[in-house]
């Protein structure tokens, strides 16, 4: 049996990815799932204003200097994520605080542990983007301004590309980076009562648990939440013939 990867995300993200599993010659099909597109801030902004910045994916901090262009010194930058951290260092700026693991609860912990006093915070985000971190902090008595400045979107050809795998494909991995994929993948497969035959693997906790919430299964998940040690483990399986 024939035995397929298709990668979601967006379509540059799946380019480097596909090289790797190719070059371990796993057939690997690219179906963009998310796209996404920059929001108009009308609210004016002062930076300055702001004691922490706090960046939790790469496409924040790709519209934030998009949007900004640069960031004040007296500003302490707090990072989620690898390649969060390797994009805002392209752009010339470096972390102040980076938590032991790329989970929200322990972000939370151990940013609370490194910070003295009531700050203020300003948290640039998806539209689509969770409260859960704006909520807790609320709660403790912090002032946090959440700042949307992309929206994630379906891509037009998506429907199409992903029923062509319904038709050709008997069983594939479905890898997902994000709960926004996720819901857009379950969208389609809704659309056409599609019912076949997919593992899913999912980049980490957050993701994962809204697709179980939805009630689907998780086959795989990496103990590290990065792409990389996604498609690692995705290598690792398929040479000990396990998928």
């Amino acid at each position: 049996m024939r035995k397929v990867v298709v990668l979601t995300r967006e379509a540059e993200k799946n380019e480097m990815a596909q090289k790797k599993l190719e070059a371990e010659s796993i057939p690997t099909i690219s179906i963009p799932l998310i796209e996404t597109t920059p929001l108009k801030v009308d609210e004016k902004i002062k930076l300055s204003d702001y004691d922490w910045l706090f960046f939790t994916s790469q496409n924040a901090v790709h519209y934030f200097f998009w949007q900004y262009k640069t960031c004040p010194a007296t500003v302490k930058i707090a990072v989620i994520g690898t390649k969060t951290e390797e994009a805002l260092i392209e752009k010339g700026f470096h972390a102040d605080f980076l938590p032991s693991k790329f989970e929200t609860d322990i972000f939370i912990y151990e940013w609370l542990e490194h910070v003295e006093g009531k700050t203020s915070i300003l948290f640039p985000q998806s539209l689509k983007g969770r409260s859960v971190i704006s909520d807790l902090l609320s709660q403790k008595g912090f002032f946090i301004k959440r700042l949307f400045l992309y929206d994630t979107v379906m891509p037009q050809n998506a429907h199409l590309a992903l029923k062509k795998i319904f038709a050709e494909e008997s069983y594939f991995y479905i890898t997902f980076a994000s709960p926004s994929a996720w819901k857009n993948f379950k969208k389609i497969c809704e659309e056409t009562a599609f019912n076949g035959h997919y593992q899913i693997v999912s980049i980490g906790p957050v993701t994962s648990d809204i697709i179980r919430r939805d009630g689907y299964h998780v086959a795989f998940q990496p103990e590290i939440y990065t792409m990389n040690a996604l498609l690692d483990l995705l290598i690792k399986e398929f040479l000990k013939n396990e998928f």
